[in-house]
């Protein structure tokens, strides 16, 4: 009864953990677990000229990443520090906003896509990730 205790004890939380590890792994490939809608979005507030935001991609996986396209709204303009992040390293990419390349009145929500590529045992994945950009012209 002792040594089924202690199997037991021993077994269940390195089954648990084996799993939680798997479902993080996946989900740090931008960094850990985290609310998109805090650090992905960013609000310009009202632009009256040009504008600089830095956007981080925090690569927390064994395999490096390519971002091989950004999609951006016609008028903002994306600069990406690094196309290759190496594995646990953070690169960074700059949206410019120019109010007079910028054909927006009003108040504004734009969506900047950022597309990766990486390998794992399976082969060549490719994800997509989210960026929002707001604020008022």
């Amino acid at each position: 009864m002792k040594k089924l205790v202690l199997l037991i004890a021993f077994v269940l939380p390195m089954l648990f953990g084996a799993f939680a590890q798997v479902e993080d792994v996946d989900a740090q490939l931008f960094g850990s677990r985290r609310n998109t809608k805090q650090y992905n979005v960013h609000d310009f507030g009202t632009i009256s000229e040009i504008v600089k935001h830095d956007f981080i991609i925090k690569n927390s996986s064994v395999t490096p990443i390519t971002v091989v396209e950004i999609k951006a709204p016609e008028g903002f303009e994306v600069i990406i520090a690094e196309n290759t992040i190496k594995p646990q390293s953070v690169s960074t990419f700059t949206v410019v906003i120019d109010p007079e390349k910028v054909n927006i009145e009003g108040d504004f929500e734009q969506i900047i896509t950022v597309v990766t590529q990486y390998e794992d045992a399976l082969g060549l994945k490719t994800k997509e990730i989210n960026y929002t950009v707001k604020g008022k012209f």
